[in-house]
């Protein structure tokens, strides 16, 4: 199944859903349930026949079986697109019933932005990854960017949505995320077995130009900052009594206040996960011959893209109560904080990427 193809049948999504909001089958909990895993499975035998049956040169065997994840994923990007379009007022009566019987935690500015990201920043993702799958092109750091930015994401929401103001108001599309959470460890784990490409190996006396050294050396003071916020963050997130972290928190992020949790159980991801992931990167940029330090670099830009970006938006968004939200004097040292976490992982992932020389195995000695 080509790109253009998918795009053309994730379209299919928009009528799809202008026909169930405008009819009452969508008006229980269990129907939604019931008829989002038949639509799934439904669209998933179409592609299925039109890859193998209408292929110009017959039976179309596909090599991958990733490519059906990201069909179907394209089209449930375009689904969550519309829902963000909706929540913002753009759009109507397309998953209104959705907001009611399905996943009511949607309706913040959390769930907004997630999902324009899922309609947008996922989707490009999952079109140039189908690309590069049926084209047998290079793809390793770019899969792993979708599955840090992806799996950034479920925990939040499905943590924030069961522990945060909604959660007496779980119902069973709650499950629906599952497939969002088992896939792309799915594929991660089929893109962390496969074999590395990069450069040979190398003799241990590699050396670094003096401008990639200091480059490196900035890196390491950046990750070394980026360390303290999430710590700072985290520290205050769980509402520590000190003077200064009150302060942080009512002055600076008061959206790590919010009664929904998603602010908080960010912090929480970036002090468990983020952390020991950057203590790796800082030793990797000390150490030649760290081969996995381009996976670990995309994993953690692909999370930080995704959890920067619903995290500032939802800090300043209308939707966030206004007690939540970055008061205007301290929007400086709000920008310069949350920018260095969003850059500061991009930059080693383009070091990574750039001059892969240093991380390249060393070679042994023939005795």
């Amino acid at each position: 199944m080509n790109v253009l193809a998918t795009f053309l049948l994730s379209l299919f999504a928009v009528p799809v859903m202008r026909l169930f909001c405008r009819s009452d089958i969508m008006s229980a909990d269990h129907r939604i349930v019931f008829l989002a895993s038949a639509g799934v499975l439904a669209f998933l035998a179409l592609v299925v026949y039109l890859n193998n049956r209408l292929s110009p040169s017959g039976p179309a065997k596909v090599h991958n079986k990733f490519t059906y994840m990201f069909v179907i994923f394209a089209f449930t990007c375009v689904v969550d697109l519309f829902i963000g379009l909706e929540l913002h007022g753009y759009v109507d009566e397309f998953m209104t019933f959705y907001f009611k019987e399905g996943e009511p935690y949607l309706l913040t500015s959390h769930g907004m932005i997630i999902n324009y990201w899922d309609g947008t920043g996922h989707y490009l993702l999952c079109l140039a990854l189908l690309y590069c799958i049926n084209n047998r092109l290079p793809h390793r750091a770019l899969g792993l960017y979708w599955v840090g930015s992806i799996m950034n994401s479920m925990p939040v929401l499905l943590l924030g949505g069961l522990t945060g103001k909604f959660g007496h108001k779980v119902k069973m599309s709650f499950f629906l995320n599952t497939p969002y959470v088992v896939m792309p460890l799915m594929f991660a784990y089929y893109v962390l077995s496969s074999p590395r490409t990069g450069p040979p190996p190398a003799s241990s006396e590699k050396r670094r130009s003096p401008a990639v050294k200091l480059f490196d050396a900035l890196l390491a003071l950046g990750t070394i900052v980026c360390i303290v916020i999430h710590t700072m963050r985290g520290v205050a997130a769980s509402g520590s009594p000190s003077l200064y972290f009150e302060l942080y928190r009512g002055d600076f992020e008061p959206y790590l206040r919010e009664p929904t949790n998603f602010g908080t159980i960010q912090a929480f991801q970036y002090c468990y996960y983020y952390i020991p992931a950057s203590i790796a990167v800082i030793y990797a940029m000390c150490k030649p011959g760290c081969q996995w330090m381009t996976d670990i670099a995309s994993l953690m830009a692909g999370g930080v893209m995704q959890g920067q970006l619903s995290y500032m938006v939802a800090s300043l968004a209308l939707r966030t109560d206004d007690q939540y939200r970055v008061p205007e004097a301290a929007l400086p040292i709000f920008w310069a904080v949350n920018l260095a976490v969003w850059l500061v992982p991009h930059l080693v992932l383009v070091r990574a990427l750039a001059f892969p020389r240093f991380f390249a195995p060393i070679e042994k000695l023939k005795v």
